[in-house]
């Protein structure tokens, strides 16, 4: 699963918005954070900047290392790969 659709996730289970989320960093609410939020391309700062106003963290962790907690949503590099065709 990627990045964007786990944010999104978090903010459909805790029913906030994109408006909650700037107010809480302080921001003005506008396109800007709303297409950080859907971007693949998201800085690595700014998704753990938005994570934190969610109440999340980023935790690197060994691969295989037990069960994820309840609410937990794993990102893999294989979430990120698209396939090519052959023409």
């Amino acid at each position: 699963m990627k990045h964007p659709m786990i944010i999104k996730m978090i903010m459909r289970r805790y029913r906030v918005t994109s408006k909650y989320i700037s107010k809480k960093l302080g921001m003005k609410d506008g396109p800007s954070l709303s297409a950080d939020i859907c971007s693949e391309t998201l800085r690595i700062d700014h998704m753990v900047t938005i994570l934190d106003a969610l109440g999340y963290q980023l935790i690197f962790r060994p691969k295989g290392s037990g069960p994820l907690p309840e609410w937990s949503y794993p990102i893999r590099w294989s979430d990120y790969q698209t396939e090519q065709t052959e023409e």
